[in-house]
């Protein structure tokens, strides 16, 4: 083997090594966006379940409010109360 054929082989394989490190950052960069996105999603799902649960108790206590304050359909408003929870 002459030297011309090793230095075209080594070329080679640093070119390959090259190609293989800028595939190795698009794959990082890509989980690192993934992971990101995932932990987006999930801080907005719990920012809109604190939300329904601060509004269901909002509604809740206006509810139990009313009902104390107006006896005639007070029964009937707590009854419904699990409903509109659901």
């Amino acid at each position: 083997m002459g030297q011309g054929e090793e230095k075209e082989k080594e070329a080679k394989r640093s070119e390959k090594r090259a190609a293989e490190e800028v595939k190795e950052l698009a794959r990082e960069q890509a989980r690192r966006e993934a992971y990101l996105a995932r932990e987006k999603a999930t801080a907005e799902a719990q920012e809109a379940r604190k939300r329904k649960a601060d509004y269901l108790l909002v509604k809740l206590a206006a509810l139990v409010y009313n009902a104390n304050n107006s006896f005639g359909l007070g029964c009937y408003k707590l009854l419904r109360i699990p409903l509109d929870l659901y």
